[in-house]
């Protein structure tokens, strides 16, 4: 009886030992998170870190950046975290693949999401927009942050054979962070480096008087920018490889004689989508906010500003001002298609005015009153 009673002692000590661990195991895995050597302590109130299905590790969002000396608030109305650092701003979109760093969008092939009532956050992609150094330890199976980067990282003055100097911060005596090159000429970029290439964000200012800000990746302008000739002339929109991004814009007429019945009218419903490859359903155009599919509709899948295929979600891919396919990007020329009750194209719901067929999402409302629909 005595050892029986022992066993069931020492059970229930082993026990209580592994839940005091810092490290969770999910999917068969062992996670944990160290910042600059110490482990981050995870409990039940604070939520573990797990594998998300696009195999990146997210980890509980107050408890990681706060011991990271970030700090950490919730809009719990938009679903957004924001966690800022050193005058660094990086807001967490609940789930949307991209964060914003200083309010330049960064695209990430994982979400943030909620789960057991609890935010949970992709590590990398936030961390290292604070300059952090992270990487994946395979044979502890532990995410290594390196936040104090004068480790491997220092902040210096380095003057070139060809005359340029750089000021910032570098790797292994090669720029890598944040920094300023000045060229000869008069010439300079500051911004985002990676292994001694522009990459990130960065602003580079010609000595003739023109400026670029915006997106760079491996040395050129690629992404989302917006150049300033010295002439005052300006242009804000996609770029690649250096060069501005321009897409060939497919007639798309206001009105469809094909699409009007025998009586002259467009053929309803009216509906919206996407023109992607495979195109989404983004709602019904109808000016009745009771219709469960209504881009009008608040509480809708449709109309909420808050839900994914919802135009009126500024964050989302469709009503954010800086997504490719969003009726409220200016610079656009893929926004949402109106597609009739025969299915043909009669129209885009874009603020682009220089989109074929274009009608702004402002006075879409009242068009659909006048149309009956």
């Amino acid at each position: 009886m005595r050892n029986t009673s022992k066993v069931c002692t020492l059970l229930i000590t082993i026990i209580v030992i592994l839940m005091s661990f810092t490290i969770v195991e999910i999917y068969g895995v062992n996670i944990g998170v160290s910042l600059d050597g110490e482990q981050v302590v995870f409990t039940a109130d604070s939520g573990q870190p797990f594998i998300d299905k696009a195999n990146r590790t997210q980890v509980p969002l107050r408890v990681t950046m706060e011991a990271s000396g970030c700090i950490v608030t919730w809009d719990n109305v938009n679903k957004i975290a924001s966690v800022e650092k050193n005058g660094t701003v990086v807001k967490v979109p609940v789930g949307f693949s991209y964060i914003t760093v200083n309010g330049v969008v960064k695209l990430n092939d994982t979400a943030a999401q909620i789960k057991d009532g609890r935010t949970y956050l992709p590590i990398r992609a936030v961390l290292e927009a604070f300059g952090a150094n992270v990487t994946w330890n395979s044979t502890t199976s532990n995410v290594e942050v390196i936040t104090k980067v004068e480790s491997i990282i220092n902040s210096e003055t380095i003057n070139y054979e060809d005359g340029t100097t750089y000021i910032g911060y570098t790797k292994y005596g090669i720029p890598d962070g944040t920094g300023t090159l000045i060229y000869t000429n008069g010439d300079t970029y500051t911004g985002d480096w990676s292994d001694g290439i522009f990459d990130g964000s960065g602003t580079y200012i010609w000595a003739d008087g023109d400026k670029y800000t915006g997106d760079w990746k491996d040395g050129q302008r690629t992404g989302y920018g917006t150049y300033v000739w010295a002439d005052g002339e300006e242009y804000t929109g996609e770029w690649k490889d250096g060069e501005i991004v321009y897409h060939v814009v497919e007639p798309a007429p206001v009105v469809d004689t094909s699409s009007q019945n025998s009586s002259g009218n467009i053929v309803g419903p009216l509906s919206l989508y996407s023109d992607e490859t495979v195109r989404e359903y983004l709602g019904k155009l109808t000016s009745n906010e009771y219709d469960s599919d209504s881009i009008f509709n608040e509480y809708g899948a449709y109309g909420s500003k808050y839900r994914m295929y919802s135009i009126w979600n500024e964050y989302g891919a469709y009503g954010s001002e800086y997504r490719l396919y969003s009726a409220f990007n200016k610079y656009t020329s893929t926004p949402p298609l109106i597609i009739d009750g025969d299915g043909n194209i009669v129209g885009r719901l874009t603020v682009n005015p220089y989109v074929t067929g274009a009608i702004s999402p402002y006075v879409i409302k009242a068009l659909l009153i006048d149309l009956g629909f």
